[in-house]
């Protein structure tokens, strides 16, 4: 499923060769359904040894009998910087702590065998082999470091001659058999088999080692060297540094380094490496000279390679093997005269000489061996406060020594004893704040509205101006104006807070609305502190303080609590309100603010008239006792504003009187019935009285449609009468007043509502709707249709439009125009003509070219056919077609006229077949200048010759694998875009590095198959998913097109470099959006400058230096982020090839359209030759003797008929007059 280099997602495969296996894990419930395309895996072991692998040694194994057969690879995981680079298996559990195998190889493959081993291409899970006699490490030493055995992987793929077990997960005896004597080992080198494989198999991992680990880190680079102390250094340059990082652990010039075998102490001197450098490099290899110390015994320098440094030796240890005696007490020396091997300090019978000394080591009384300890007796101190210090004096080896008596302490941050070693020693303290020494308040004056919160910063501090606090600290406040002063408050603070204090001049403002300045005093304690005091200034708040009422047609205002008198059963309309802060300022209404408004009248509010102002409408009461509290309020600062609403009496009333006493009788209403007298009857016990009454229309309470409206053909602005509208009275449905509407409306469907009211009271109307259709009989507008398509010639005929047309007994009541704008393109060209007379040209008999030349150069127009008569003369347009006549020197003469090549018109004048001649400006002298095809042949050679040089001359090019392809697909970003300049394309290559292996394509279903294919591991970018930038902005420095600064740097936005030869609109796009509008300048301090301009009024973009460096938008420049490496090290834009290469092309397209043009004249030449022979045959003459005869018979036939039906005293006649009527009709082209 992956292939030989394992799971590559990123090379598409052939979809006839893609096979697809899914695993299902099913599990009990509630455990859901797993399943794993086998081709997605790619953490499997095999594809992880492949990706890290630098390097690979294949072999052949070939077992005694039975014809068994194994091919193996070994691969070579490097060290790379600072970590192994073989792969650890993601399903293995941690090795533990206690693992007794060395750090170098739990780092790399660690306890795990090298080989892998596969049957038939099947892998066998439950074999592996460790390894093999000539892969191990030697017993023996060897120059190779022990962790680079532990870098190797393997795997072995065997025949179906070795025996498995039944369920193919182990091997019988696959590992007996190659373990035995009589098995070969072949190594393989580009398929060629040699025998010593142990041999080989070690130069290999030399090779590798030397080549792809990167575990030393040199850095401290100093100079080039040539070295001269051994043979074969003499000619190898060799770079020196300071310090060296192995394995963790640095190593610098100066510092004691112990030797393996055998075993030396040194010095470092300095560390070298083979090769030209000019900084930091990983490397593997190099050497380091030492001084062998100690150097008073030896005095000689010693250069061994890198890796024979123990890195065990700590420095402790070295320290003291070639340390001094440092312990302090009584010692005695005793100094010996020995002979022979075996240091015998007698001779014969008696003693060889010997010295006995005694002496004591006490501390240095030196100054300039002894350093000192700071002690504190207290671990905190506070300041104004004193502390006590004790100095501990030692000398180098840490022993107690007593201090002469000149020294003297100097206090200052650091404790300072002139003369020591280290003459200077810090001790850490914790330093405390001292007593509270003075109050700070950072405001002088405070401006706070009425009724909010003032916010103080209040800080103590100590004698040294620092903040500080202390239990139960307080900091009452008080608050005095014109003599008054407020309650005093008081706040806990620690050593710096935000004091809240509420504004004391709230009364005065709601009543006097005036500034005040309140003088506000601060007391601490201790009362030994002086007080602070500030000027408080209270200003009038800005929340709603009032409101008010008023009637928007009454122009009334309304006042709190007022009584408004009303007809009972109406309605109060057009009610509005306004807000006022406490300065009388009216505060704007927002739909925050219209939230907190409430009314008590009805709970359905409209917010959107309340932001308008509007309040709802308050129906009146229709009992005479009732009266309506109405109060509108702002509930977030309790403002309210209220009235009393009570009716007025409008009903008749009938009395009934007696002689002694009276009874009112009110109320009294008919319900239905037509006008007219009616009669009211009263009864009163026995007692009847009767009561004849008019009846006459009442109020108005409906407006009735009495018809509808009527249909008419409109247009724009048209009259719409409607028939007379009736008012029916609430109670007798009796009509009034009738009267008519007229409006303006457009076509279409139109929804009309009508509204009344009578005397503030709402009368019920009716709602029409209607629709307006177009009169067909009036038309309003003229609609021309004709092939737009066509191109016009300047003198030619309009399409559809060649006859004239009228229009018969029709009359328009307004003129109507349609206005076609058309263009007009040149006709085809008539002549060749110079835009100047050329002068009279002198020519002269001489060797010299220029004395032979007749024209130089000249500039042609084309003349097109007349554009039309004008005052019965032919007019001659130009066109601006121009042919730059460059002459050939050559030998002249009848076989050789002069040459001329017309450049950039011959495919134009080919197409329109025109015979080009060029006139030398000679009188009576005019000659066609053609060249020969075989003269043509030569130049397309030549220049196709010389352009191919270019071709392979070496160039930069992009590195970028472009392996998609397809209608829908431009590219690699990489690929789109050329850019000349090598340091501009560096930079921006790097700026790009994420996107320049993008792919392109012109619709996201093309990106999705793609990405499919790679199964997400390739990034695509579609084209229709993009933001397309039409507007050009100018650079950040220039305005209005003028520059704002004098720049430096030649700035120039990074996209205006590249170059791109194929759908350049669409590259243009890309790049937008992918470069934005970076800048590209010549180096970082231009940068910095042309930034630090525009930044102070403008945005500027991400500058790009030529140099390698990025200043980004946010103004970040510097650290390795920020730099471009290497051009070497980076995947960048090709460069395109010189200019003169595309005039080559140009050239070279320019003759083979001329060569083309040429052969099918001379073919056309031909052709009428052979023509013009058939012409002058005697079969053609006599057939034209046969056209003649019949024309002379066609002519005498129609002289004949034309004297039959022309009449001339038909035409005379005034009676029978004929009249010819010729009518044109205006026909659409087919």
């Amino acid at each position: 499923i992956h292939g030989a280099n394992g799971n590559v997602l990123s090379q598409p495969r052939d979809p006839s060769q893609r096979i697809d296996i899914v695993v299902t894990l099913r599990e009990k419930p509630p455990k859901a359904l797993y399943s794993l395309n086998l081709r997605e895996v790619n953490n499997d072991m095999q594809t992880l040894y492949i990706n890290s692998a630098a390097d690979t040694f294949e072999f052949q194994a070939t077992p005694p009998g039975d014809d068994g057969f194994v091919e193996g690879v070994l691969r070579y995981h490097p060290f790379l910087y600072d970590k192994e680079t073989y792969p650890k298996d993601p399903s293995a559990s941690h090795e533990s702590d206690d693992d007794d195998c060395d750090d170098n190889e739990s780092e790399a493959r660690g306890k795990r065998d090298i080989f892998e081993c596969f049957w038939n291409g099947r892998l066998v899970p439950y074999t592996t082999v460790s390894e093999f006699d000539w892969c191990s490490r030697p017993k023996k030493s060897c120059a190779l470091p022990a962790e680079c055995f532990s870098r190797l992987s393997g795997v072995l793929f065997t025949n179906d001659k070795f025996a498995v077990s039944t369920n193919k997960l182990k091997f019988m005896e696959l590992e007996l058999k190659l373990r035995n004597k009589e098995t070969i080992f072949t190594p393989i080198f580009k398929d060629q088999v040699t025998r010593n494989i142990e041999k080989e198999f070690m130069q290999w991992l030399q090779n590798c080692h030397e080549r792809y680990d990167k575990q030393v880190k040199f850095f401290g680079f100093t100079k080039t060297i040539t070295r001269t102390d051994g043979p074969g250094k003499q000619n190898t340059p060799w770079g020196e540094f300071s310090a060296i990082e192995w394995d963790g652990k640095i190593y610098r010039a100066g510092q004691l380094v112990r030797k393996k075998t055998p075993t030396l102490y040194g010095t470092v001197v300095r560390f070298l490496l083979c090769g030209e450098y000019d900084g930091d490099i990983f490397a593997t290899g190099g050497e380091v000279e030492f001084t062998r110390e100690p150097s008073i015994l030896y005095n000689e320098k010693k250069t061994m390679p890198i890796s024979k440094i123990d890195r065990t030796a700590s420095d402790e240890h070295i320290h003291i093997f070639l340390g001094p005696l440092t312990d302090l007490g009584k010692y005695t020396l005793v100094l010996s005269t020995v002979v022979g091997e075996l240091s015998s300090t007698s001779l014969g019978n008696g003693l060889l000489l010997s010295s006995t000394h005694h002496f004591s080591i006490i501390g240095t009384p030196k100054p300039n061996f002894k350093y000192f300890n700071p002690v504190l007796l207290s671990p905190t101190c506070r300041v104004g406060i004193p502390f006590n210090m004790v100095l501990q004096i030692k000398d180098c080896y840490g022993h107690p020594t007593p201090l002469s008596s000149d020294t003297k302490p100097n206090y200052d941050l650091q404790v300072t004893l002139a003369g020591l070693t280290k003459p200077k020693q810090t001790a850490q303290i914790g330093l405390l704040p001292g007593a509270p020494h003075s109050l700070h308040v950072k405001e002088e004056t405070v401006a706070v509205e009425n009724g909010s919160t003032a916010m103080l910063n209040v800080e103590i501090h100590d004698e040294a101006g620092n903040l500080t606090a202390n239990p139960k600290q307080l900091v009452p406040h008080s608050t005095e104006h014109n003599g008054w002063r407020a309650a005093d408050a008081s706040s806990d603070l620690t050593a710096s807070c935000k004091l809240e204090t509420k504004s004391s001049a709230v009364g005065f403002l709601k009543s006097v609305l005036r500034l005040q300045r309140l003088p506000f005093a601060f007391y601490s304690q201790p009362e030994n502190l002086a007080p602070v005091v500030i000027r408080l200034k209270v200003v009038p708040s800005s929340r709603v303080a009032q409101m008010e009422v008023y009637s928007q047609n009454e122009c009334l205002v309304l006042k709190n609590e007022e009584k408004i008198s009303w007809p009972a059963g109406g309605l109060l309309e057009n009610l509005c309100y306004r807000l006022f802060d406490e300065r009388g300022v009216e505060v704007p209404l927002t739909a925050k603010i219209t939230s907190k408004i409430k009314v008590n009248w009805t709970r359905d509010t409209n917010i959107k008239d309340l932001v308008l102002g509007k309040l709802p409408e308050i129906p009146v009461p229709t009992q005479l006792q009732e009266e309506r509290f109405c109060q509108v309020s702002y509930q977030e600062q309790n403002v309210s504003f209220s009235f009393i609403i009570f009716h007025l009496n409008h009903l008749p009333s009938v009395f009934l009187q007696q002689s002694r006493s009276s009874v009112a009788v009110t109320g009294v209403r008919f319900h239905s019935g037509p006008l007219g007298p009616r009669e009211l009857c009263f009864h009163y016990s026995s007692f009847e009285e009767r009561v004849i009454i008019k009846m006459t229309a009442g109020d108005p309470a409906e407006l009735k449609l009495i018809s509808g409206p009527e249909q008419v053909k409109g247009e724009p602005k048209a009259q719409v009468p409607l028939k007379p509208l009736k008012r029916q009275n609430s109670v007798f449905a009796s009509r009034c007043r009738c009267f008519k509407c007229v409006f303006f409306v457009s076509r279409g469907y139109h929804q009309l509502n009508f509204k009344g009211s009578f005397n503030n009271k709402p009368i019920k109307a009716p709602s029409v709707s209607l629709t307006v259709i177009p009169d067909p009989n009036k038309p309003v507008k003229l609609s021309v249709e004709y092939n737009k398509k066509a191109k016009l010639f300047a003198g030619g005929t309009f399409p559809g439009l060649c006859r004239p047309f009228f229009f018969l007994s029709l009359f328009l009541s307004s003129t109507l125009n349609s206005t076609i704008r058309i263009i007009v393109v040149p006709n085809h060209p008539v002549k060749l003509a110079p835009t100047s007379p050329l002068n009279t040209p002198s020519v002269s008999y001489s060797v010299d070219v220029a004395s032979r030349t007749l024209v130089e150069n000249v500039t042609l127009v084309i003349m097109v056919i007349p554009a039309g008569l004008i005052d019965g003369s032919v007019g001659e347009e130009l066109i601006s077609y121009k042919c730059f006549m460059i002459f050939l020197p050559h030998q002249t003469g009848p076989e050789n006229p002069p040459i001329c090549i017309c450049k950039s018109s011959i495919k134009y004048y080919m197409s329109h077949g025109i015979n080009l001649t060029c006139a030398c400006g000679v009188s009576s002298f005019c000659c066609v200048i053609p060249l020969q095809i075989a003269s043509i042949e030569q130049m397309i050679s030549e220049k196709t010759a010389e352009a191919a040089q270019f071709e392979r001359a070496p160039r930069r090019v992009c590195s970028i694998p472009n392996n998609f392809s397809g209608p829908d697909v431009l590219g690699v970003v990489g690929h789109l875009a050329l850019i000349e300049d090598d340091e501009a394309a560096r930079v921006i290559s790097w700026h790009l590095r994420g996107d320049m292996d993008c792919v392109i394509t012109r619709t996201t279903e093309a990106a999705r198959s793609i990405y499919a294919d790679t199964h997400g591991n390739q990034q695509v970018m579609p084209l229709d998913s993009i933001s397309n930038y039409a507007a050009e902005r100018p650079l950040p420095h220039t305005k209005n097109g003028r520059a704002l600064f004098p720049t430096a740097g030649n700035p120039v936005y990074a996209r205006h470099l590249l170059i791109c030869p194929k759908e350049k609109q669409i590259c243009d796009t890309v790049f937008k959006n992918l470069l934005g509008e970076t800048i590209v300048m010549d180096d970082l301090n231009s940068a910095t400058n042309y930034r630090r301009e525009v930044g102070a009024g403008a945005f500027c973009p991400t500058i790009l230096t030529r140099d390698g460096n990025r200043v980004s938008a946010k103004g970040k420049f510097g650290g390795s982020q920020n730099k471009a490496p290497r051009i070497e090290g980076l995947q960048v834009f090709s460069a395109p090839f010189p200019k003169r290469y595309y005039a080559l092309k140009e050239e070279t397209d320019m003759l083979l359209e001329y060569f083309a043009a040429l052969t099918k004249k001379e073919k056309a030449e031909e052709e009428q030759r052979n023509h013009l022979k058939t012409l002058e045959s005697p079969e053609m003459m006599q057939k034209q003797e046969q056209v003649t005869q019949m024309k002379m018979q066609l002519q005498e036939i129609e002289k004949q008929l034309g004297e039959i039906f022309f009449c001339p005293a038909a035409v005379m006649d005034g009676k029978n007059q004929i009249v010819f009527c010729l009518f044109f009709f205006l026909t659409k082209p087919s």
